[in-house]
């Protein structure tokens, strides 16, 4: 009996041992898809795609095919500040192995890199960091980034 409950304890040990050691190989690889622009007061957009291009590549190497049907809604935050809430049904998930750009409305252009997970934790982690349009994206487990750092398309 005493054998037994010495091979349970020592189960049990390995088991806590293994997962409570923060590894690559439990960061998800794939993060929230939804995207929210802080500060957004435009009217809700008629016309949005999400593309994805191979990670580094400079949005030159379009990876798949864009997402055109989502979801947007507008807003508050709970301090009160407006933001524009994006969901594609295609890219119900983004992966950091890859960079996106976001058109809204054929007028808005934000490209979405340097996405980065945290590298911590063992039931996935969130992601660290974002870059969008050479601003800093506020990253967790979805982006979210100023209406501020658009890129404006001319037509």
């Amino acid at each position: 009996m005493a054998t037994s409950a010495r091979i349970k304890l020592q189960f049990i040990l390995a088991l806590i041992a293994l997962y409570s050691t923060p590894c690559w190989a439990g960061c998800s690889d794939k993060f929230s898809g939804a995207l929210s622009i802080l500060d957004w007061k435009d009217d809700v957009p008629t016309f949005a795609t999400l593309s994805k291009y191979e990670k580094g590549s400079n949005f030159e190497r379009k990876y798949g095919s864009d997402s055109s049907e989502f979801i947007a809604k507008k807003l508050l935050t709970p301090s009160g500040r407006p933001y524009l809430q994006l969901k594609f049904n295609e890219y119900r998930s983004i992966s950091h192995r890859f960079d996106y750009k976001l058109t809204l409305d054929n007028k808005i252009e934000f490209n979405i890199y340097k996405i980065e997970p945290t590298n911590q934790g063992t039931w996935g982690c969130s992601m660290d960091s974002a870059k969008v349009n050479n601003c800093e994206a506020n990253a967790g487990h979805a982006i979210s980034f100023e209406k501020k750092c658009e890129f404006l398309l001319k037509n």
